[in-house]
């Protein structure tokens, strides 16, 4: 989750927010609301998504959230305030959004689980489930699993998702789930977010419910983020307040540390964190093996193994 200053700098664009909400004033998403598929009805969404690629199933989403009829009953949206929590998006621009990550999950699954649809995905830090939505074609709506530390996006994403098993869990707690009980997991837009002590926590966490082989997708920022920032005048000063000055942010980067910056003043493990070149493949070797990082998203996505 981030905060209105974050999101303008992580690739958001509030003015095509605005446009949405401009465009779709004279179509209200209430009547969508009133969409409830149920567990029986969800399944019917995966069966009928598999049929599709990956690139139509993603534009039905972002149709559907723009209020056209896609000839299928998809999941609701929450309310739109609940949208926003995670990113200050709601609808068709914020599904959009989410694509990318979408197609490069929905690629390192496939490409490892031939019968991906029966495998077990947790999806951590899932908010009220807008990637979760995404995961239906790849995965049984049964074995999808998601956690965040929010009520209010757990609240929604048990309503409208039956079937999905949504759990609200305790920052810094371990997960509630026995060893090795996952295949998969994913994570959008935390791991950029937490602090050294926290990152390594959740790491050996998802190292623990994953069995051996199994996939771990999660996504961070790096120096090039770091230097997008400092170039971007709307920026600079906000980075620079958070992190520390660019000539000393450089200097722990090439020097291989780990640089964290708190943005909210009671949750002390959350804020912006840049992970350094070989960070990753060094602090994670323990537990995973660092299979790639791919750069074609808008965070860096980190694509591990479990030892």
């Amino acid at each position: 989750m981030v905060s209105a200053a974050e999101e303008a700098v992580l690739g958001h664009r509030k003015p095509a927010d605005m446009i949405f909400r401009m465009i779709f004033r004279r179509k209200p998403l209430r009547r969508k609301k009133a969409s409830r598929p149920g567990a029986k009805a969800l399944m019917r969404v995966h069966r009928a998504a598999q049929e599709m690629t990956p690139e139509r199933w993603g534009k039905l989403w972002v149709d559907f959230a723009g209020g056209e009829p896609v000839g299928i009953e998809l999941p609701a949206f929450p309310d739109e305030r609940i949208q926003r929590i995670t990113n200050s998006m709601s609808g068709a621009v914020t599904m959009a959004a989410a694509l990318p990550f979408y197609r490069i999950a929905d690629h390192e699954i496939s490409t490892r689980f031939p019968d991906s649809s029966r495998i077990k995905l947790l999806d951590y830090g899932a908010g009220w489930g807008r990637i979760t939505r995404l995961m239906l074609r790849t995965i049984e709506p049964s074995n999808l699993h998601a956690v965040d530390v929010d009520h209010r996006l757990v609240r929604a994403g048990k309503a409208l998702l039956p079937g999905v098993v949504f759990t609200l869990i305790e920052s810094g707690k371990p997960l509630p789930f026995e060893d090795g009980w996952f295949d998969v997991a994913i994570s959008n837009s935390v791991f950029s977010h937490l602090s050294q002590a926290a990152h390594l926590f959740y790491v050996r966490e998802i190292a623990r419910i994953l069995r051996p082989g199994g996939l771990f997708l999660c996504t961070t920022l790096g120096p090039h983020h770091f230097e997008s920032w400092i170039a971007n005048d709307e920026s600079t000063a906000w980075i620079t307040d958070v992190l520390g000055s660019a000539d000393t942010v450089r200097a722990q980067l090439s020097a291989g540390q780990f640089v964290f910056g708190r943005t909210r003043p009671h949750w002390a493990d959350y804020g912006i964190a840049v992970v350094p070149p070989g960070w990753i493949a060094e602090n994670w070797k323990p537990k995973f093996d660092l299979v790639e990082t791919r750069t074609d998203y808008s965070q860096d996505v980190q694509v591990a193994l479990r030892r």
